[in-house]
């Protein structure tokens, strides 16, 4: 009988940052002044971590449920996620063309969407959500043998993706995995590096390590080094090799505040922050869906416009907003 997977709340922290960052980061876009300096720092910063933290949360949690297991306990449950983050990405693709942009329903549009010829804005990054698990699942033994010589490997292929010729890339399905320059997406196989990460943190089980951090520092040196230089990021889509490197620190740095956070959850203040965020990181798909619809709703329609304190009341709404709705889904089911 197969061991049950304890639930890393560590993790589900980490995943309650990230996920409260990208929320405001969609808030500042759509409603704030990103050509303020500080809100446009905000986003250049959100925009480097975010999605990068999100994948080696990835890794880390697949570990332990998945590649620690057999092949044939994973296998379904892998699929059932990635087919959970393949209807959410349908829903945010639909309500952007429909509520934001307001397109007219076309039976081409629809077809688009679910053979996954388009990607929407801001919603793109929940296929590639998806199409990493179907990565971790064609890749399954290697990633349950992971190692630091396989991580190295790993990281070498995401690399060495960041040097393809993106302008000959022209297929839709094509550019989930490798990117391209016609399409905004999020390629699997230049950020799986950081799924490895995730799953290479797991399975040794550290932690804190002097030499982790080491390696990630000089990881993310060429990127901060550049934005010192330009006040700008490298290229995002589709991916430099410095982009991709970027994040290793402040990732890092995330995982370690969180194991802090939790392993004091007995003090007061600690614990609170780590409950709260725990359980933002443990519904985060339900807040970056929720949160992309109210978003498109309100930024599509007459009732939005720019300003820091419409982006900073948004932003708060949002915050006590989706865990009301949380709470009434979970009512409903109850009676």
């Amino acid at each position: 009988m197969e061991k049950k997977t304890v639930r890393n709340y560590a993790i589900d922290c980490q995943k309650g940052i990230l996920t409260l960052l990208m929320l405001l980061c969609h808030c500042i876009q759509f409603f704030g002044e990103e050509s303020r300096p500080v809100q446009g720092f905000l986003v250049d910063y959100i925009n480097l971590t975010t999605f990068s933290g999100f994948y080696f949360c990835f890794g880390y949690v697949n570990y332990k449920a998945y590649f620690s297991k057999d092949f044939t306990h994973a296998v379904k449950r892998m699929l059932k996620n990635a087919g959970k983050l393949l209807i959410a990405f349908y829903i945010s693709e639909i309500a952007f063309y429909a509520l934001f942009e307001n397109k007219i329903f076309k039976i081409d549009l629809l077809g688009d969407v679910l053979l996954i010829r388009s990607y929407a804005g801001w919603s793109e990054f929940l296929i590639s959500f998806a199409g990493i698990l179907i990565l971790g699942l064609l890749l399954f033994p290697v990633f349950k043998k992971m190692r630091l010589g396989i991580f190295a490997l790993f990281g070498a292929i995401s690399i060495a993706a960041c040097f393809l010729p993106y302008e000959k890339q022209t297929v839709p399905q094509l550019a989930l995995l490798i990117g391209s320059e016609k399409y905004i997406t999020y390629p699997c196989v230049q950020y799986m590096v950081y799924f490895a990460f995730g799953v290479l943190l797991s399975r040794m089980e550290w932690v804190f390590h002097k030499f982790v951090l080491l390696g990630c520092g000089i990881a993310s040196l060429p990127v901060i080094g550049f934005y010192i230089l330009k006040r700008d990021l490298p290229g995002r889509f589709p991916p430099s090799w410095i982009y991709i490197t970027g994040a290793f620190l402040f990732i890092y740095l995330y995982y370690l505040l969180c194991h802090w956070l939790t392993a004091r959850k007995n003090m007061r203040i600690a614990g609170i922050v780590s409950a709260y965020l725990s359980e933002v990181g443990a519904n985060s798909l339900f807040y970056l869906l929720i949160s992309n619809l109210l978003i498109f709703a309100f930024a599509g329609s007459a009732f939005s416009f720019r300003s820091t304190l419409y982006a900073t009341g948004f932003y708060i709404i949002l915050l006590l907003i989706i865990p009301y709705l949380k709470k009434l889904i979970r009512h409903v089911k109850l009676q």
